[in-house]
């Protein structure tokens, strides 16, 4: 059971309490942060309903974090969410805890997968809860990181981590840089692949391969906004970061240290390899927009 879960006590949507230590007990935990204000959150709501119904629960607990900042809106995103969930009480100071450990945005709706010693397994459950995989293959694939670590992809790291804060020209594109570090002892390949919903992203779809402790960088631009006045400007941006849908998504998988650096953008393609994929938001700051 995750250690910083142990002291903890959670609800159930029947008003009564148990003990994290015997609810968790030798089970894989969701631990899912959700703020119903947030658009984002909203959209997840169903998707991550769905996915709970159909997946083995003896092998898996959902802890409900609520971000929310009132009663009225924490009752009606718990109401939305079918299954029974357990969840940290408003209120409750383990919720900044688990926010500050895990660099959870309140904006921006996260699942973390933590194993039976709560040790993290992954950080990008909602992508892949959001992806084409069977929701029985998305619980097996976490079994498996636990199982037979050297199956599963190694860590990587990004700069920036989960949040880009971009300042917008409204004159000229710009330019930023995200670095891909290997930090396992494993060979993995990459790819950088773009989703922006205004089209004002443009990322070029980059692969490579990384040695262990070996990094690389890609480039994203960001296109000028061109408006009338400023008003209208800053509620351009004020829209997009409302919406909170542009991110770069950066993938990985494990290679054979033999490969060749010109497949890589290939290896992707094939079925049967595990790929794990974290996503870098972008913030739109519209006060430091020139």
């Amino acid at each position: 059971m995750a250690e910083i879960l142990k002291d903890v006590m959670l609800m159930n949507k029947n008003g009564s309490s148990v003990k994290a230590s015997d609810a968790l007990k030798g089970k894989l935990v969701a631990l899912c942060f959700l703020n119903e204000t947030c658009e984002s959150s909203k959209r997840f709501i169903p998707i991550f309903s769905d996915f709970y119904n159909k997946v083995d629960k003896s092998s898996l607990e959902i802890v409900f974090i609520p971000l929310n900042e009132s009663e009225e809106n924490f009752d009606k995103i718990f109401k939305e969410l079918e299954g029974d969930w357990l969840y940290i009480q408003l209120g409750d100071g383990k919720i900044d805890e688990l926010c500050t450990k895990y660099e959870v945005q309140p904006t921006i709706p996260t699942v973390l997968i933590l194993n039976h010693d709560g040790s993290l397994i992954s950080r990008e459950a909602k992508n892949e809860i959001e992806g084409q995989m069977p929701p029985s293959a998305i619980l097996d694939d976490w079994k498996t990181n636990y199982i037979n670590k050297y199956k599963w992809p190694g860590e990587i790291q990004t700069q920036p981590d989960t949040i880009i804060s971009v300042q917008p020209s409204r004159s000229e594109t710009s330019k930023f840089t995200i670095t891909i570090t290997n930090t396992s002892n494993r060979h993995i390949s990459w790819g950088v692949y773009p989703n922006a919903d205004e089209f004002d992203v443009t990322v070029m779809m980059k692969f490579g391969m990384l040695e262990p402790n070996e990094s690389a960088t890609t480039e994203f631009t960001v296109k000028s906004f061109e408006w009338d006045t400023e008003e209208e400007y800053n509620e351009h941006l004020q829209d997009l970061d409302e919406e909170n849908n542009d991110h770069v998504e950066v993938r990985w998988t494990n290679t054979p240290e033999n490969a060749d650096k010109k497949v890589c953008p290939c290896i992707f393609m094939y079925d049967d390899i595990v790929t794990r994929r974290k996503r870098i938001y972008i913030h739109y700051d519209k006060n430091e927009s020139q």
